[in-house]
């Protein structure tokens, strides 16, 4: 979904709406991180250690991966 929106979206729209999960009170911590990583794609960071967060649940972890290796493309 984030790479669709990267697409079809302007990255205010998207950053307003990862603002707006990361200060839910009922999104977990392993969310919460997973929102910091991709707010710091959104910014341009295209490093893989992103995905290498320990904190990070190990699906998230996969598909930060696999959607940073997309958009190298």
């Amino acid at each position: 979904m984030f790479e669709n929106a990267l697409k079809q979206q302007k990255p205010e729209e998207i950053k307003k709406q990862l603002d707006e999960v990361a200060s839910d009170p009922y999104i977990p911590e392993s969310g919460k991180l997973l929102v910091l990583k991709l707010q710091a794609i959104l910014t341009g960071s295209r490093e893989v250690g992103l995905a290498s967060d320990a904190g990070l649940d190990y699906t998230d972890a996969a598909d930060i991966l696999f959607l940073l290796e997309r958009l190298k493309r």
